[in-house]
């Protein structure tokens, strides 16, 4: 199989079959690809690291694809931080200086995070 049998023509629809399917089918996933390959994930909200607001996990989104990312966290679907190479390939980066450590920071930073199916929070 090569990359771009893996290119969606159109996009999904943003639930939580249609994103464990997604996460389980691809092992681990950016932000920047769910919102690339589902529908109703664009708005003016901003995921952070919990209890610190500075430290942004991405930017742009719809409070369903908050509500929705949340829903696969509590399934025991985990992440972890990822390289700034994972964004570049996927064709989307944050316009926020990179966090160097996890801590909140005075001003926004970003951590790339990806959701990764290895990862449980139940353990």
């Amino acid at each position: 199989m090569y990359w771009w049998d893996k290119m969606i023509s159109e996009k999904l629809e943003l639930n939580q079959q249609n994103l464990i399917n997604y996460v389980n089918e691809n092992g681990f996933v950016s932000f920047a690809e769910i919102q690339r390959d589902f529908k109703d994930t664009e708005g003016e909200r901003y995921i952070h690291v919990p209890n610190m607001p500075n430290l942004v996990t991405w930017w742009g989104v719809s409070e369903k694809f908050i509500t929705e990312i949340n829903k696969l966290f509590m399934k025991s679907y985990g992440s972890k931080p990822c390289s700034i190479l994972v964004y570049m390939a996927d064709g989307q980066c944050l316009n926020l200086p990179l966090a160097k450590k996890i801590k909140n920071y005075n001003e926004p930073h970003w951590l790339p995070i990806i959701i990764d199916k290895e990862v449980n929070l139940k353990k």
